[in-house]
């Protein structure tokens, strides 16, 4: 029985990661960071900082 052509050694290739995907990757990290950071700040604004550190005793 022969092997099948997916798997001989003609249709191996090597895994080159161009440079535009790293900067791609890089740029997702960054802008979902962005977007945490402003889906995270949002609520704190809004918080009275007065009221919230003012102890009743």
């Amino acid at each position: 029985m022969s092997p099948t052509p997916c798997c001989t050694p003609i249709w191996r290739r090597a895994n080159v990661i161009d440079p535009a995907t790293y900067a791609g990757a890089a740029l997702v990290v960054l802008a979902s960071g962005v977007v945490s950071a402003w889906l995270v700040r949002r609520p704190i604004d809004r918080l009275d900082l007065v009221a919230v550190l003012t102890v009743r005793e």
